[in-house]
């Protein structure tokens, strides 16, 4: 493994990831190395999950785990973290910094500052490893730790932090790709008129925003149906008691619903960024399949069957 052209901040990030993986390693052992000692405490077959046939090989099969999970933990040290530990040795040991784990936690030159405690939680800050101590100060501002860094000048303690545990870092990143996802997709089916502005879809004066393609796509396919449906039963001799009662919708009202196609289809073919005429035909045999399968469901509840073939 040739080191020596990597970055301090190449190699404490593959020293991080290893780390890691040791850390899930050895939870893994020490969490089958205790059901191990477990079984032992307890009396074979006084549970249920420990009947006598059963005991000896789940024993064997879990101290067997636990061997292999401190192998793994051994390569890692042989083949990840020892040789790039070396090579920090060799160049004389860059700077590292660590950020202590807490919502008011300062930025150390190490993990031994007496400032902090045994306990102590830190998150290695790898991005600005090798950095001068000057320029992690001027990062750090009022979280740099005024033990570790006596001489900063009293002006960049002032300022605010620009720096970001890893892990807050990678939160944040995923929180914020997330939401880009879901803009995207919330853009891609929302819809306005071309010129961007709401899509008022009312129908007689009323007033009904479409928010949504599917919701211009519905409204284009309605007012299309409308349009033919109200031009099929004005020569349609079975709706004449409809048209006798003064029930037939007015000339200002067929405008109305005709604007409201073309108000809708424009709006989609904009969105979609196709001819109008294409939307126009698709809608419009959309249209005609309701048509078809309105008047099927009338000729079977309603009327003589064999009204429609």
């Amino acid at each position: 493994m040739d080191l020596s052209n990597q970055t301090p901040v190449e190699i404490d990030t593959a020293l991080a990831d290893a780390y890691a993986k040791v850390a899930a390693l050895n939870t893994s052992a020490f969490y089958a190395h205790q059901s191990a000692k477990s079984m032992e405490e307890t009396a074979p077959g006084t549970d249920e999950s420990y009947v006598p046939q059963h005991y000896k090989k789940r024993h064997a099969e879990l101290f067997a785990e636990v061997r292999t999970l401190r192998g793994q933990v051994d390569r890692l040290y042989a083949e990840e973290i020892n040789p790039r530990e070396e090579e920090w040795v060799r160049r004389g040991r860059w700077t590292r910094y660590y950020l202590v784990d807490n919502t008011n936690g300062h930025v150390h030159k190490d993990q031994y500052c007496t400032t902090c405690f045994i306990s102590t939680k830190y998150s290695w800050l790898i991005e600005q490893s090798g950095m001068t101590p000057e320029d992690l100060v001027a990062l750090a501002g009022e979280d740099a730790c005024t033990v570790c860094f006596p001489w900063a000048p009293v002006d960049q303690l002032k300022k605010k932090s620009r720096l970001e545990a890893p892990e807050r870092k990678k939160a944040r990143l995923e929180r914020e790709a997330k939401k880009a996802a879901q803009d995207a997709a919330k853009a891609a089916k929302a819809i306005t008129t071309p010129e961007g502005k709401p899509l008022d879809l009312g129908k007689h004066g009323s007033k009904e925003i479409a928010k949504t393609l599917r919701a211009a796509e519905i409204a284009a396919t309605d007012a299309l149906y409308d349009l033919v449906r109200e031009q099929q039963h004005s020569v349609d001799p079975e709706w004449a008691w409809y048209y006798e009662d003064g029930r037939r919708t007015t000339e200002r009202e067929q405008a109305d619903i005709a604007f409201l196609a073309w108000w809708s289809i424009r709006a989609i073919a904009a969105k979609k960024g196709e001819p109008f005429q294409a939307v126009f035909e698709i809608h419009e045999k959309k249209a005609q399949a309701k048509i078809k399968k309105a008047d099927r469901e009338w000729a079977k509840d309603f009327r003589n069957p064999n009204r429609v073939k």
